[in-house]
């Protein structure tokens, strides 16, 4: 009958000390903010170089009067990979004030208590950029005629 309680116990205690599975930051929401911000920077770097093509010049001053395709990759994929980034810490820290807010009444919890519900806004920096540069991708692509 001791054997018995024992295994009861030994199977016991672990599913009492299991808490709720952690939430992911890199979930679907994001990597559909990631995946737009990359796709509209594609877009506005293959649009940019379709102008180029048919007599157009550029007007940023960081990229130059004729810049190539690599310079255009790399200084829009830096910022895109810049604003990804972004959006993965401001959702990390969006996560972990939701996470203060819903243990406000835990005296056991040893973190900071958020007290007023924390609105998620992780994912607007990344809206206003993809808009920026699909506006611009669009823009070029309405000015481009050929030839």
């Amino acid at each position: 009958m001791k054997k018995l309680l024992c295994l009861v116990l030994l199977f016991a205690f672990p599913l009492a000390a299991q808490e709720k599975p952690k939430r992911r930051v890199a979930d679907k929401r994001f990597w559909t903010v990631a995946l737009t911000i990359v796709a509209t920077t594609v877009f506005d770097v293959e649009s940019t170089k379709r102008g180029l093509r048919n007599g157009r010049f550029e007007t940023n001053p960081i990229f130059g009067r004729n810049p190539s395709r690599v310079r255009l990759y790399t200084i829009t994929g830096i910022s895109a990979g810049v604003m990804v980034y972004l959006s993965w810490r401001w959702k990390k820290q969006d996560m972990m004030a939701r996470e203060g807010w819903e243990r406000r009444f835990d005296t056991t919890y040893r973190g900071e208590r958020v007290w007023e519900e924390p609105r998620p806004s992780w994912h607007i920096p990344g809206i206003i950029y993809s808009s920026i540069t699909g506006g611009a991708g669009t823009y070029n692509l309405s000015r481009t005629q050929r030839k």
